[in-house]
Order: structure tokens, then C-alpha cells, then sequence
């Protein structure tokens, strides 16, 4: 196990796509029982999760046959950098097992990620050992995210939206290229955002652009300006990017994108909507979110330790 010590009795092993589902799931509903105090989780993240290229392996952490601990490792070649969501049953917290899956992470982050340069660790806010147990391993807290939420029962109103901008559907000729485009335009720079190749983009949000009702494109005057994808994991209804070419913000498109992507997860039986957001945004999204009767449900804390050439 990459020489890392674990706790007496814990064994870990690579996760098996094929079988694990309830196996990890049940892992996560447990945590989540505790950490928010009911079932919190899609299975349908994992499963997207272990079919994304980024996917660069996952982990189980095993006590008498049992799941206590779950690694995943994302990477978006060619970064220096990885990303990480650690879980760690609440019995074994105060054991040693989150420590020990760190260092076993860094380990394995090594093996995939030539110079690496920063390993990026995400767990729930709410679990108390969380900070002290990444702060003795040398992280340091980097960012909060937030998942907020707002009822759809009843949806939202139509609202018009701002002068010569038309809001429609992606499902002309082009539009993959579009939404991949204005994607990376809007979110370059943004906190731990990578970029995608189109092949890669296109393997990402297949799910969405099975179903064109899921991808919503802002054009003003004809030109690209905006665009919202959706999912509908479980019959939830979530907001899955938002974004808005910089040129083109501060008129109101976000917030028309936002309220056509609520009306259409209402239309396909979401009683409410979800998204996930950066809690230090710089582009003002937690402020639009909130305008249009959106709460924070849960948040979740992201480490970082960075390594460099002497890592």
C-alpha cells in the first residue's frame, strides 16, 4: 500500500466500477447521516464520476470486510495538479485513518501526475476532524464551496428577459462547439479551473447533451453570450454550469439562463434546484444566486498542499 501506515486492521484496494456502487454508496449515505443528517448524495455522481476521463483512480479502505474510507483522484492532463475527495466512515475518524489515507494519496498523485505541483483535497465541511487532521498533514484550507438550493414548487414565473437577447435550446449545428467554447472562455481563471480539450469536454457532459432540453444557450444579436447545462440526476434538478462570456456580464444574462434552467428542471418534475458554487467567487455568482431565492444547504472545504520541484 505505497508504503503508507495504516491503522491496525484497515486494507485498502482499488475501487471496482463494476461491483462497488453499493459498497460506496452506502459509505456516503452513512457520512452523510452524520455529518448532515440525511441521505445527501446521487448515485449517479459516482457512476459519472468513474466514467469521466479525468477519473484517475479510486480507493476503498476496508475494515473487516467493511467500507470505512473511499479516495478518488481526478486529474485533467496535462496539469500539475490533482484533485481529491476523501470519505471517512465516522467511526473510524478519530482512528487514524484520514492521515493515513492523505499521505497515501500524495503517494499515489505522484505516480500519475508528472512534477506534481499541488494536491487539492475535498471533504465535508461539517466533520469536525476535517481541518485538524489536514492541517497536521501540512494542507492548508484554500476554499469553500457551496451546494445551495431553492424550491420549484411552485416554479418560478416567467420573467422577460434582457433587450435582443434570445435564449434557446443547444440543438443547432454547432452548438457542442459553442457550449465548449463559452465554457472555457467564462471559467478561465477561475479557482482550480483546467483547461479541456474539446474530445474531453464532449466525454464530461455527454449526459446533458444526450438530452438538448438540458443545454440552454444565451445568444445576444445572434452572437454566443451565455450558456446553462442541467442534469437531473434522481429526478434533482441541478444547475451544472453557468456561464457568461466576460464581455457580455452585468446584463442581466446569468440571471435570465438561470431562471429558463429553473423553468425547464421544473417542466421535467425537479421540486427543486441545486447547484454548486465557489463561496469566494469573484464574478459575484454567490450574489446572483441567493438574489433569485437561492440557500446554502451544505458546504464543503478544499485543502491544499503544494509540492513543487522539491516535493
Amino acid at each position: 500500500m505505497s508504503g503508507v501506515a495504516f491503522p491496525e486492521g484497515i486494507t485498502v484496494r482499488p475501487v471496482d466500477p463494476t461491483t462497488d456502487l453499493p459498497v460506496i454508496s452506502g459509505l456516503f449515505e452513512t457520512c452523510d447521516l452524520v455529518d448532515v443528517g440525511h441521505r445527501d448524495h446521487d448515485d449517479d455522481w459516482i457512476t459519472d464520476s468513474w466514467a469521466s476521463p479525468a477519473f484517475a483512480g479510486g480507493w476503498v479502505a476496508e475494515r473487516d470486510s467493511e467500507a470505512v474510507g473511499y479516495l478518488e483522484l481526478e486529474w485533467h492532463e496535462p496539469s500539475h495538479a490533482i484533485d481529491t475527495f476523501l470519505l471517512v466512515h465516522p467511526q473510524e475518524r478519530a482512528r487514524g485513518l484520514r492521515p493515513a489515507m492523505l499521505g497515501f494519496q500524495e503517494t499515489e498523485a505522484r505516480t500519475r501526475v508528472p512534477g506534481l505541483d499541488l494536491v487539492r483535497s475535498t471533504g465535508s465541511a461539517s466533520d469536525p476532524t476535517l481541518a485538524p487532521n489536514c492541517e497536521g498533514g501540512g494542507y492548508t484550507l484554500a476554499r469553500t464551496f457551496w451546494h445551495m438550493e431553492r424550491s420549484l414548487d411552485p416554479p418560478p414565473e416567467p420573467r422577460p428577459v434582457p433587450a435582443g437577447v434570445e435564449i434557446r435550446r443547444a440543438d443547432r449545428d454547432g452548438d457542442d462547439v459553442v457550449l465548449y467554447e463559452v465554457l472555457e472562455e467564462s471559467f478561465r481563471g477561475h479557482y482550480a479551473s483546467e483547461p479541456r480539450t474539446f474530445e474531453g469536454f464532449l466525454a464530461e457532459y455527454r449526459s446533458t447533451l444526450e438530452d438538448r432540453s438540458l443545454a440552454l444557450i444565451a445568444d445576444v444579436r445572434g452572437e454566443p453570450a451565455g450558456v446553462c447545462t442541467l442534469l437531473m440526476p434522481d429526478r434533482v434538478g441541478w444547475v451544472g454550469d453557468l456561464g457568461v462570456l466576460p464581455r457580455f456580464r452585468s446584463r442581466g444574462i446569468g440571471r435570465a439562463l438561470l431562471l429558463a434552467g429553473f423553468g425547464v428542471l421544473a417542466s421535467r418534475g425537479a421540486a427543486t434546484a441545486r447547484l454548486n458554487v465557489d463561496g469566494q467567487n469573484e464574478t459575484g455568482a454567490t450574489r446572483l444566486y441567493r438574489s433569485v431565492g437561492m440557500d446554502v444547504r451544505r458546504e464543503f472545504s478544499v485543502y491544499e498542499k503544494a509540492f513543487g520541484a522539491a516535493g
